[in-house]
């Protein structure tokens, strides 16, 4: 490719030199836009799984302590191991199985749920859909997690101390099994809280891109799309007569302010959108000053209806008509390009164009926009009039009175009565346009704010059942508390500071965590650092609050225990 394009640049130097081929694998391609946002979402999803895990081992250890004594007991009546963690194993899979079954039922309603507000912008997204391939996977996962959340404790109770079980009940092996038990709640909270940090970091992305000044009033801006027939309209000047039409009949619109016409606006996906080189005239092609610049052909009137204020020079009049002479108007990042600080307005613009390297006059400078949503920065851009470059398709925008979406079925019909049998399609608004131009910042956050609820859920669960199950086995210990004078609410309060410690800790090493992996997640933001101490201070509120709420009721029945009843038993 590389040999072709060097002779081809040979055969034809006024027009082909200089340029030459990038490959790239097509699947790159396809996936470009939304790789990142994909694998963000997808070690979310991982996360999340390790915190079931967590969880579904933390229970398994409780479950196994609690019967530590009948256990024992088995044992010494001459139970081999496998005998006595057979069970066990028989109803993790038959609880495994049974919340597959849940799961899958609950997902294939979710599936749809999430289609139906992703964006268009993800490849292959049609493709997705709740199949046998997708359900054999989510039960696969369900028994390898069911496996390892049960392997530890499962090998545990099969070398259950017989002789200390039998004398002291499950207390031998409470301590050790609770502390691996608190080690699994934090690393639970740990997950939650990188999970938390990063939907908090993706929401401030949307809310600074939202808070994005484009350039352009995006209020009140109705767009219509329209595509005349080309065997229809042949001429420049049918082309440039069928608009001049369609303008008028809009203007006749009693809500419509003002309306005009481009071959591309911002944040729209439909026009011609191409660059072609440029240079001052005091300036050879061959000078270190030719650069590309983005080439629009608009309607007098346009930068006006956008509401992109002209900051020197004037704007297109129908005088700039094909019998004119040529004329452009440039944005400042070009003019600061081409001349600096001078002002480009009464100044020849060199453009290789339709015409060849040819001389244009600056008659005005625009305000630089965002041309391809918030994210992007100002790039150098040429107005031309459409008279003297009639382009067939073209984004017609109307300045509305009242909400444009009223206005739409009006304005349409009103460009139709022109020419009926001309379509005039994808009518929308400005500012869903603005809209769509963060649609994967909006789908990734939404799906991480999920998993991120999820994990603080789970989270919370691994808190409560933790110290549910710890007031169970301390409630000889508490009840002698209260014997010698420890007051409920002392009682209760020692509760909370243990599920304090362990939101302390689990919270620091997701703070560390996800200060080390946000770095990844960079290119993703937008106006936020990844170490954004708001965020990682909310998110860390945020955990210790619903760690709170989740220890208020192991600490309530701690603080209601009877101490005469808890030392008989």
């Amino acid at each position: 490719m590389q040999t072709m394009a060097s002779g081809i640049a040979s055969e034809h130097p006024d027009t082909n030199a200089g340029w030459s081929i990038r490959l790239s694998p097509l699947a790159d391609e396809i996936a470009r836009t939304s790789r990142l946002e994909l694998l963000l979402v997808f070690a979310a999803m991982c996360c999340l799984l390790l915190l079931v895990c967590a969880n579904v081992a933390s229970l398994a250890i409780a479950r196994g302590v609690g019967r530590a004594r009948e256990i024992a007991i088995r044992l010494a009546l001459g139970a081999r191991g496998s005998r006595v963690t057979r069970p066990l194993i028989a109803e993790s899979v038959l609880s495994a199985i049974v919340t597959m079954v849940i799961a899958i039922v609950l997902t294939a309603w979710w599936v749809d749920a999430a289609l139906s507000i992703a964006p268009a912008g993800i490849p292959r997204l049609h493709e997705v859909a709740m199949n046998a391939r997708v359900a054999s996977f989510a039960a696969v996962l369900a028994l390898v997690v069911t496996a390892v959340g049960n392997a530890v404790p499962t090998f545990r109770a099969s070398r259950t101390p017989i002789a200390g079980a039998l004398k002291d009940g499950v207390a031998v092996s409470a301590s050790a099994s609770g502390r691996l038990r608190a080690g699994l709640v934090v690393a639970e909270i740990a997950a939650a809280v990188m999970l938390l940090v990063g939907a908090g970091l993706l929401a401030r992305t949307f809310a600074e891109l939202r808070r994005v000044d484009v350039g352009f009033d995006t209020s009140n801006l109705l767009v219509l799309r329209i595509t005349p027939d080309a065997a229809r309209y042949r001429t420049p000047a049918q082309t440039t007569d069928y608009y001049r039409r369609v303008l008028r009949s809009l203007r006749q619109v009693p809500a419509i302010r003002s309306v005009a016409a481009v071959t591309t606006l911002p944040m729209s996906t439909i026009g011609s959108d191409f660059t072609r080189p440029y240079w001052p005239e005091q300036a050879g092609p061959e000078g270190k000053t030719v650069s590309d610049a983005s080439i629009r052909m608009a309607t007098p009137g346009y930068f006006a209806t956008l509401g992109l204020p002209v900051m020197a020079g004037r704007e297109f009049t129908d005088g700039d008509d094909a019998d004119g002479p040529g004329v452009v108007i440039i944005n400042q990042k070009l003019a600061r390009n081409a001349w600096g600080t001078d002002n480009p307005v009464g100044r020849n613009l060199i453009l290789d164009y339709q015409r060849g390297p040819y001389p244009y006059e600056v008659v005005g400078v625009v305000r630089d926009d965002r041309h391809d949503g918030p994210r992007s920065e100002p790039v150098p851009e040429i107005f031309i009039p459409h008279s003297q470059n009639p382009y067939l398709v073209l984004n017609v925008i109307a300045r509305t009175t009242l909400d444009p979406v009223a206005v739409a079925q009006t304005a349409r019909a009103s460009a139709l009565r022109v020419e009926p049998d001309q379509p005039v399609h994808s009518v929308t608004t400005m500012d869903q346009l603005l809209g769509d131009a963060v649609p994967l910042d909006r789908f990734a956050m939404l799906l991480i704010t999920l998993f991120a609820v999820g994990g603080l859920i789970t989270a919370a669960g691994g808190v409560y059942a933790l110290l549910a199950y710890t007031v169970v086995q301390r409630r000889r210990e508490i009840a002698l508390r209260m014997a010698l004078g420890a007051s409920p609410r002392r009682v209760a309060r020692s509760i909370v500071m243990e599920s304090l410690v362990l939101a302390v800790a689990g919270g620091t090493i997701g703070i560390v965590g996800a200060a080390a992996s946000s770095r990844f997640a960079r290119t993703l933001l937008f106006g936020v650092a990844p170490q954004d101490p708001v965020t990682l201070v909310t998110a860390v509120a945020v955990l210790l609050v619903v760690v709170v709420a989740a220890s208020w009721l192991p600490a309530r029945r701690a603080a209601l225990i009877d101490p005469a009843r808890a030392m008989r038993m």
